[in-house]
């Protein structure tokens, strides 16, 4: 019973997210087909765990079959969902080539499977299933296993390109949005990197049992909690986040333009245009609006966001989110050593400083200062 609840948690796990996703059809945009097409080629493959697991014999060929092509799915999906979420145009033709592989084996393997005389499915699922000699093994059968042997290397080859390509997208339009919003937010897409991080950890984890050999867990329950429950965990909070993260690079490519459209437009910028800023921050405090973009001030200076650009992220070597909450920072600290504000929680002076919520400003304080706003007002009172 244990090990029937062990084996196919993570496969409910994907199914929910999957049905979940695909059943929103008023709120499901590209990004989200994405996210629901990787649910399901995980519930694949936790379905063929699950399979294995429970000793189902009938369909073992097809679920091996079925297990080449998800296993290979897996990684290139969750990649074209990066792309679904950083790129505001549908992904080039190229990207979706990554899934080339997946289906060359698929084919390859379940055409071996159809060609194999009865006597060699036996010897087949005999050296699978008992983990018998392979120098026994000859014709169809040593070609199958050196074929599913070479889709399992080319499962571990693959992670490093999407690893690579999918942070770099992340990255990249991570440093769109700080140059446009002051509070990125929850429009952030750190997690995805995150978790694309842990997933891979993770499925190392699962590789290293697999290499153990899967007979193993029959024997010892307590290997296939180590899997199930972190694959488990990892899955929902993947599926529980993607499923809820509502903002992608389309919608920001949408206000941009929408801006854009009402921007004034000089013929060149100002030569004090930088001075003019600077006195702007310091005189009016405009920092202290919440959700502050770089458009909006480019509208109160009388510029465009490209000249007002290139004079925080050139000219002063800042994205435009850490050149505002500089001064957000310093108006912090202003108001937790002010006596007169000393009855101001940490949150009222987050949210006085421009803040959109104490989370953010305990983060961006923390990582100027190395210190928390409550530690540092409590060190600067002990040394006044």
């Amino acid at each position: 019973m244990l090990q029937a609840v062990l084996s196919t948690l993570p496969m409910f796990v994907c199914g929910f997210w999957f049905l979940t996703i695909i059943l929103d059809r008023g709120r499901i945009s590209r990004a989200q087909t994405m996210l629901a097409l990787f649910m399901f080629a995980s519930f694949l493959v936790f379905f063929a765990h699950a399979y294995y697991f429970n000793h189902g014999q009938l369909f073992f060929l097809a679920v091996e079959s079925l297990y080449t092509l998800s296993s290979l799915l897996v990684y290139p999906l969750f990649f074209l969902y990066l792309s679904a979420l950083t790129e505001a145009r549908p992904g080039r033709l190229g990207e979706w080539l990554i899934l080339t592989p997946s289906f060359l084996f698929f084919i390859l393997v379940s055409l071996i499977f159809l060609l194999m005389p009865e006597q060699e499915t036996a010897k087949y699922l005999n050296y699978v299933q008992n983990h018998t000699d392979k120098a026994g093994l000859s014709g169809l059968v040593l070609l199958q296993v050196s074929l599913i042997r070479l889709s399992r290397l080319v499962y571990i080859i693959q992670i490093i390109p999407v690893v690579i390509f999918g942070v770099k997208k992340i990255s990249r339009y991570q440093q769109d949005l700080e140059n446009y919003y002051s509070s990125p937010g929850d429009r952030s897409l750190w997690w995805a990197r995150n978790m694309l991080y842990v997933l891979i950890s993770t499925s190392m984890v699962s590789a290293s049992f697999t290499l153990i050999g899967r007979t193993v867990f029959d024997q010892a329950l307590g290997m296939l909690l180590i899997p199930s429950g972190l694959f488990s965990v990892l899955l929902y909070i993947i599926g529980y986040v993607g499923y809820h993260q509502r903002f992608t690079a389309k919608d920001f490519a949408e206000e941009i333009s929408i801006t854009d459209d009402t921007a004034v437009r000089p013929e060149e910028a100002e030569p004090n245009l930088r001075e003019k800023l600077i006195r702007m921050m310091e005189k009016e405090q405009v920092y202290t609006r919440e959700d502050l973009r770089i458009s909006d001030l480019a509208l109160l200076l009388g510029t465009n966001r490209t000249y007002l650009s290139n004079i925080v992220n050139h000219e002063l070597g800042l994205s435009f989110s850490d050149f505002i909450n500089s001064y957000r920072v310093k108006h912090a600290k202003r108001l937790l050593m002010d006596t007169a504000c000393k009855h101001f929680s940490i949150k009222g002076v987050g949210e006085s400083s421009g803040f959109s919520n104490e989370a953010s400003f305990f983060r961006v304080f923390k990582k100027e200062t190395g210190q928390s706003p409550a530690a540092w007002r409590s060190s600067v009172r002990a040394g006044s």
